[in-house]
């Protein structure tokens, strides 16, 4: 990620703030979801956690290399049908956390 990039994150979680939501993500012209501006994203299928691949040009995340190292996580492409039921946003800060889309 560019410096600049910074920016992006920054003016998505403004646009998320002023929806009343806690948490704005990024989604790629192709469809695909890779994060939020300060989180990592994941979806539960079974006992497995889904994460969108760093091929994708997101950001690698502490807690994301953490599950991905441990076997919890394995990247996938993921879309908005695939948060539709719900997944789980985190950090190395925060943990995973339950969300949903708005």
């Amino acid at each position: 990620h560019k410096s600049s990039d910074r920016g992006l994150y920054d003016a998505g979680l403004r646009v998320a703030k002023g929806a009343n939501a806690d948490e704005a993500l990024l989604l790629r012209d192709d469809g695909l979801v890779t994060e939020g501006c300060f989180t990592t994203l994941f979806v539960r299928r079974g006992e497995r956690l889904l994460t969108p691949a760093a091929r994708l040009g997101l950001l690698p995340g502490v807690l994301r290399q953490s599950l991905l190292d441990s076997g919890q996580a394995e990247e996938a492409e993921l879309t908005l049908d695939d948060l539709a039921d719900g997944f789980l946003i985190g950090n190395a800060l925060r943990g995973l956390i339950p969300a949903r889309l708005l």
